[in-house]
């Protein structure tokens, strides 16, 4: 059996292919739970709850959970171990500069997912083992993450992405002008966050992006 520490010698995980990452601060005037309900009803595989006030984020979550209810799509947290568990979700997403992913990995235990941030191929060298997949970015500028990194570009995402041995999920930028830019291959995924968000039509602007993901391969 799996434990916590030995992620190499398990089977690879499936990450999903378009997740929406999130929070009220993405959303400019309109309604966060609106936006997620039209993308989780137009058949969004997974959503990420970002967002970084602490006393918000708690306070959002059962809202977060009750929409979610209905819909067979993974929740996954941002930064926030203890309130992974506590919500019940998928996936764990780590920053570079959040908890260790051990200390993580010990709290939300063997069986939810685990990703980490990857930046740069200094970064892509040291991606402990505990990490299920890597999201790989900002591929390309974006105003929707204030403290980002710089841009990397389609070929360089792609390159660092190969130095990995887990599944990536490619962030950062990403919209429906360009993500046909992006080589992205089985069991591997794009997060989004402005191209659903800040889209007059979240619903379409979800269906868009399937059907684009669709012609690379499995949605799921």
């Amino acid at each position: 059996l799996c434990h916590a520490f030995c992620r190499p010698a398990c089977p690879l995980m499936k990450v999903p292919r378009l997740t929406l990452v999130m929070g009220p601060q993405d959303c400019g005037k309109k309604d966060m739970n609106v936006v997620l309900e039209a993308s989780l009803t137009a058949g969004l595989p997974s959503f990420q709850y970002r967002v970084k006030n602490q006393s918000l984020r708690q306070k959002l979550a059962p809202s977060i959970l009750a929409l979610m209810k209905p819909h067979d799509a993974q929740l996954a947290v941002n930064d926030d171990p203890y309130l992974a568990q506590e919500m019940g979700a998928s996936i764990l997403h780590l920053g570079q500069d959040d908890m260790e992913l051990k200390q993580a990995r010990t709290i939300i235990g063997p069986d939810m997912m685990l990703g980490l941030s990857v930046r740069h191929e200094e970064e892509a060298k040291n991606v402990a083992p505990i990490a299920d997949y890597a999201g790989v970015g900002p591929v390309f500028g974006t105003l929707s993450k204030m403290d980002a990194a710089p841009a990397l570009g389609p070929e360089r995402a792609r390159a660092i992405a190969d130095m990995l041995h887990v599944p990536v999920i490619f962030i950062g930028g990403i919209n429906h002008g360009n993500i046909g830019q992006l080589d992205i291959r089985d069991n591997e995924g794009v997060a989004v966050i402005s191209a659903i968000a800040s889209a007059e039509d979240p619903a379409q602007a979800t269906q868009d992006l399937l059907s684009k993901l669709a012609i690379k391969g499995d949605m799921q």
